[in-house]
């Protein structure tokens, strides 16, 4: 009990301490530079900040954060991890600044703690499972930072909860049931956390059955508990199937059809720890045998890094690479980093060095966290950059829209405004850049996107280059993978590679588009005001002498950047 006490005290402060190593800029911002005065949001990802304010009020389909039409829509991903902190919000009645700045602090502590729990506990309490967890925590080549914390970062706390039940040595129906809920659960959170933990458990049951040569019937009890838990969400996603743009939506999100390999130098790793292992095995545990089972479940890491394999080339059988790849990578991470560092801990136990070993990582990790900090302290901090701020102008009409207790109105507003009307004023719009994440038909985008932001040259003139806010990844997945085919040929032949462009893999023609924009016509851009319920005209003070003075309404405020029009046509 001593020692699982000390170990609880170590995983809440070292949690702590890396906590507040990764949020330094944001602590110093709030301390030394007023950040808690300022209603800018600094950090986080907006698009993922919309969707938990849309959760915060009530909206369980969170079909859209952004048009007010589709937002009661079915939902196409699973919303969960938008829900809880949407209720946190709720509940306490937290601005989206303060709710971030919890998220910040509360979910990264949180996820830590739990990665370091899991880790502990696959190294079956050894201390070398610290070493092994701060390797994963501090990998210097993560392709997403902890300090994002709304997603996954906060999906990855249940995913970790999963792990340590798998490590665990619970007893039989406690580690079974506690797997089945929380992979029901994922289902819920992010697609690439359930999709990893059913082939894990497909897996190891699959070992566990070849090593007795007989079906171990109930294992297959735990998911009829999966089923039962997901159940809601496969009865939405029959629901958004027979949608008639389902498929168009699915093909935008990155839905890619091929059959290539996916994820190569993710893969490329992957075998070579592997081989690794097996080398390490075969010519240094046979000549002097240990028992592996006291150190580290390495069944468990091989069986754990096969997984990854298989959900990096599903689309060998299936047909359909789900982008992007690279979200698994974190996930293949964790077992590369406790393979390497176990095989590292049995190494230095035979030539026992590993309570120097030890000592020494203490002292490095000390001095980690003091070069981190440093780190931290003297790079370019984005709570210092005043392009990460709104204007004043700006910050005038958020206020307006505040002050006069407008919410829930529709705005067409220009792209720079758009995501402080959402989170500012939750208020919608007229149209949105990521709306085509969204269960929408392509065409009704397409028409959005044609009247939205007119008199914005730098949109007008590379429509094509903006394709990803009507098109999403259709056309991009295809180019991108081809990009990285091309490169691995290029080595192999010693050719040199030609790169195509994204405007050749698209097959859409944005000239009469650009015509449009171009000459926009009274009467067309009135009706699409009304069309799609447009409440507030906003736009730049430089465009008043443009199309938009023509429009029906009242102008209700104006400054030296921005004009806000009440439209009529549909009040």
């Amino acid at each position: 009990m001593l020692r699982n006490k000390h170990h609880l005290f170590l995983i809440l402060a070292l949690s702590a301490l890396a906590t507040a190593m990764i949020n330094f800029n944001l602590t110093k911002a709030i301390i030394f530079d007023g950040y808690l005065t300022n209603p800018a949001l600094v950090s986080g990802n907006p698009y993922y900040l919309e969707l938990v304010n849309e959760s915060s009020k009530g909206n369980w389909q969170l079909g859209s954060p952004f048009i007010k039409e589709w937002r009661n829509s079915p939902y196409l991903y699973p919303a969960l991890n938008f829900h809880l902190p949407g209720m946190i919000k709720s509940f306490f009645d937290l601005s989206i600044k303060s709710t971030l700045i919890l998220l910040d602090y509360g979910a990264v502590f949180v996820l830590l703690a739990s990665t370091l729990a899991f880790f502990l506990v696959l190294f079956k309490f050894n201390y070398f499972g610290y070493v092994a967890a701060f390797a994963y925590i501090f990998f210097p080549f993560r392709t997403i930072e902890w300090s994002r914390t709304i997603n996954p970062q906060v999906s990855f706390i249940p995913f970790a909860l999963f792990l340590l039940f798998y490590f665990s040595n619970f007893r039989f129906w406690i580690r079974e049931l506690g797997m089945a809920f929380l992979t029901g659960f994922l289902f819920y959170i992010y697609p690439y956390y359930w999709t990893f933990a059913l082939v894990l458990l497909g897996l190891s049951d699959l070992w566990e059955w070849a090593v007795v040569k007989k079906i171990i019937w109930k294992h297959l009890l735990k998911y009829l508990l999966i089923g039962l838990v997901a159940s809601q969400y496969f009865l939405n996603f029959w629901e958004i199937t027979r949608l008639p743009y389902y498929r168009e939506t699915v093909m935008r999100i990155g839905f890619l059809y091929s059959r290539w390999p996916a994820g190569l130098y993710t893969q490329a790793a992957i075998v070579f720890v592997l081989l690794l292992f097996f080398l390490f095995k075969k010519y240094i545990l046979e000549r002097q045998p240990l028992n592996l089972e006291k150190s580290v479940n390495f069944k468990q890491l091989c069986i754990g890094l096969a997984a990854s394999l298989l959900v990096l080339n599903q689309q060998l059988i299936t047909g359909v690479q789900m982008e992007f790849n690279s979200h698994y990578f974190p996930i293949a991470l964790i077992f590369m980093v406790a393979m390497t560092w176990g095989m590292a801990l049995v190494f230095l136990s035979k030539l026992e060095l590993r309570n120097q070993f030890l000592r020494l990582f203490g002292f490095l990790l000390a001095f980690g966290f003091l070069y981190y900090g440093f780190y931290w302290y003297t790079r370019e901090n984005p709570y210092r950059m005043p392009e990460r701020y709104p204007s004043q102008d700006q910050l005038e009409v958020y206020d307006w829209f505040n002050q006069n207790q407008i919410r829930d109105a529709v705005v067409y507003s220009p792209v720079e405004l758009n995501d402080g009307i959402l989170l500012l004023t939750n208020n919608y719009l007229y149209f949105h850049g990521s709306q085509e994440l969204h269960l929408m038909p392509t065409e009704e985008i397409i028409d959005r996107f044609t009247y939205y932001d007119l008199f914005n040259s730098n949109l007008t003139d590379r429509l094509a280059e903006e394709q990803v806010q009507v098109f999403g990844h259709t056309f991009q997945s295809a180019w991108q993978k081809d990009q990285v085919l091309g490169k691995i040929r290029s080595f192999l032949s010693r050719k040199p590679f030609v790169p195509a462009t994204l405007e050749s893999y698209t097959a859409y023609d944005f000239e009469p588009m650009r015509r449009i924009r171009m000459r926009p016509d009274f009467s067309e851009f009135a009706g699409h005001l009304k069309k799609y319920n447009v409440d507030y005209l906003v736009y730049r003070h430089r465009d008043g002498n443009t199309l938009y003075q023509e429009v029906p309404g009242q102008i209700v405020f104006e400054n030296d950047g921005y004009i806000i029009k009440k439209f009529f046509m549909n009040n």
